[in-house]
């Protein structure tokens, strides 16, 4: 028999020392953020949460104490379960090279590299936010000589970048909206071997997709889809996947040699990005499977996704509506 989890009185939830402790209590009807709401003095505190206290104190520097609860909500370092996810993730045989979109303030960092202290760290960020220098030099500080940054946006960064070795773990967790996840998936490919592994935040099931928090679940769709999109044309497959809690993701592999090159849109939607994008000398198309579609649980949230005046749904709708594969194929002289 499944044992119900002890549920917090109004009272109890409002006793709670942060708004944000007592609104998840009410929700969750438990204690979701222990690191917010009961943190550990500070002599009992872990080298984990020793290493949060100092980006929690630089992003304070740069910003408002409340600023250094939102980057840390934003991150795995929230959820405990998502935290010792990655850490076993980073320590899994073969993986020396972590390949990471979307650094923010470097939670998922430290918890990386403390898990695997061999490994390195190739970290794509804009690294653009009031904390973003400083909160880099901790982590480079703490992990000297095993963090290279590299500066921009993404769809340009990664297919420039020259690295020391093959990424045999990559994390997709930058932009959300659906073709920046299928921009960043194909652009690592020429980075990764067949053993390497593709890690993607923010990742549910696209038909039933359960979502807690519909102020954010929406930005969970994008990711979502872009995967469901990338196992139907043979891309990738999965290893593993955590749906249902607060945050979801997926462990997935690549497969080196699917059917098509690449992914392609046909009309860029960053018009700022046309030039950039690379045509093949060999016709895409369209595969004969039908298109994805995110579903949700709860009305709200899909209510939320279909808003024509919101950016996720109709986003990732047009784009899906211009996206072709390119096949493999030798042009013709």
């Amino acid at each position: 028999m499944r044992r119900r989890r002890r549920r917090h009185s109004a009272a109890a939830c409002a006793a709670l020392p942060h708004p944000l402790c007592y609104h998840h209590c009410r929700l969750f009807h438990h204690d979701p953020y222990p690191w917010l709401c009961n943190p550990p003095p500070p002599s009992n505190a872990s080298r984990l949460e020793r290493a949060f206290a100092a980006i929690a104190a630089i992003v304070r520097t740069h910003g408002t104490p409340d600023d250094a609860v939102v980057r840390r909500l934003q991150s795995v370092a929230a959820w405990p379960a998502q935290a010792e996810y990655y850490a076993a993730a980073a320590r899994r045989p073969g993986v020396s090279t972590i390949c990471e979109v979307g650094f923010n303030a470097g939670h998922s960092a430290v918890v990386l590299l403390e898990a695997n202290p061999t490994a390195r760290l190739e970290a794509f960020d804009t690294f653009n936010l009031p904390h973003s220098a400083a909160t880099l030099a901790y982590v480079q500080r703490r992990f000297p000589g095993r963090v290279s940054a590299h500066k921009g946006l993404s769809r340009l960064t990664v297919p420039a970048a020259r690295l020391r070795a093959p990424c045999d773990l990559v994390i997709i967790d930058g932009r959300h909206e659906f073709e920046f996840v299928l921009e960043d998936f194909v652009n690592f490919r020429a980075h990764v071997t067949p053993r390497s592994l593709f890690l993607f935040d923010d990742v549910c099931k696209h038909r039933g997709c359960e979502s807690w928090m519909e102020g954010t679940a929406i930005h969970m769709g994008g990711p979502t889809l872009a995967v469901c999109e990338l196992s139907r044309a043979g891309f990738v497959s999965t290893v593993e996947t955590s749906f249902g809690g607060v945050r979801q993701w997926v462990l997935m592999r690549a497969n080196l040699t699917a059917p098509y090159d690449r992914i392609e849109l046909t009309e860029a939607l960053d018009p700022r990005s046309a030039s950039r994008v690379k045509r093949l000398p060999c016709a895409g198309h369209v595969p004969t499977t039908p298109r994805c579609s995110m579903r949700w649980t709860r009305r709200a949230a899909q209510i939320a996704w279909a808003d024509e005046s919101g950016v996720y749904g109709p986003r990732a709708r047009s784009a899906q509506e211009r996206m072709t594969y390119a096949p493999n194929c030798v042009p013709s002289v």
